[in-house]
């Protein structure tokens, strides 16, 4: 028996490799992507925030200053 040109594997076993190594890679850097921008996601939420309630934000100390309680 010949394994022929593909050395054994079917396209479709190919198809199906590339195709979890594919899912791999965008799993990882989808992972890499929300760990970079979460925290700038939190402190812009925290600025928001802070701002809505009539505050104003120190951006040196990072605190929400002025704001009404509950606000």
């Amino acid at each position: 028996m010949s394994r022929g040109a593909t050395g054994g594997m079917s396209g479709h076993f190919r198809r199906e490799a590339k195709i979890m190594v594919g899912l791999f890679v965008v799993i990882i850097a989808g992972g890499l992507l929300v760990g970079l921008l979460l925290p700038r996601i939190r402190q812009w939420v925290a600025i928001d925030r802070c701002l809505d309630a009539g505050g104003s934000y120190n951006y040196q100390t990072r605190v929400c200053e002025g704001a009404k309680p509950g606000g």
